[in-house]
């Protein structure tokens, strides 16, 4: 069963990274968006070794975290069939992306007994500062840089506490999943403001966010 949707979730990502490469028909993008995105929710439910009995914070901060990215992911998809226009979409997407972060965190947070590193002050302030550098460089609106530079302490203070629940786990899927969240939010401002954009930003925003999610999962089952 597990590969039948592996299969499905990858052929679907492989249609979207299409579709969003030639910019073809934004409606079908949009529907597309949103089945890969309630895929990870369908998979976390069938597949999940996490249960609301067997442990309810874990299983409310991970299923937290499914819901505000299938929102966010809708947001952005708004944001993309109205051509960008109302940037609205795209605020409303980031911070419910944040919220998916702040989930993540807890889950590792609560998985891992609150363990404390000093990554968690370092590189999450590392972050902050290159995003605002990149985004001042190719000319980001200011309100579009506060905004992505402050979720960049989200997503990088969940790779950092992915990274630290990884080192007392042995696990190699956790700090990759997080790694590919980082290079896909990272990349997202430059993909939807930069106006010298390549057709490369848009594959690997797309696919690492899509990989990302799906070894999350894959680590749950």
């Amino acid at each position: 069963m597990l590969i039948s949707f592996s299969l499905i979730y990858f052929l679907l990502l492989g249609y979207l990274t299409y579709l969003s490469v030639f910019k073809l028909d934004s409606k079908r993008r949009l529907i597309v968006k949103i089945i890969e995105a309630a895929l990870f929710i369908v998979m976390f439910f069938a597949f999940s070794k996490v249960t609301y009995t067997s442990n309810q914070r874990l299983y409310i901060c991970y299923l937290g975290a499914l819901i505000s990215s299938f929102l966010g992911d809708l947001m952005l998809g708004l944001f993309n069939y109205y051509d960008k226009l109302d940037q609205k979409y795209f605020i409303f997407g980031t911070l419910l992306f944040f919220l998916a972060q702040i989930f993540y965190i807890g889950y590792f947070a609560f998985a891992n007994g609150f363990i404390f590193n000093v990554l968690y002050i370092s590189l999450p302030f590392i972050s902050y500062i290159t995003l605002i550098i990149v985004l001042e460089k190719i000319k980001v609106s200011k309100k579009i840089i506060l905004i992505s530079s402050t979720y960049s302490l989200g997503v990088s203070g969940m790779f950092t506490a992915g990274l630290v629940y990884s080192l007392t786990t042995n696990t190699i899927l956790i700090p990759f999943a997080a790694f590919m969240f980082l290079i896909s939010d990272f990349t997202l401002a430059i993909k939807y403001f930069y106006k010298g954009k390549k057709v490369s930003i848009t594959i690997l925003t797309t696919v690492s966010y899509f990989l990302a999610q799906y070894l999350y999962i894959l680590y749950l089952v």
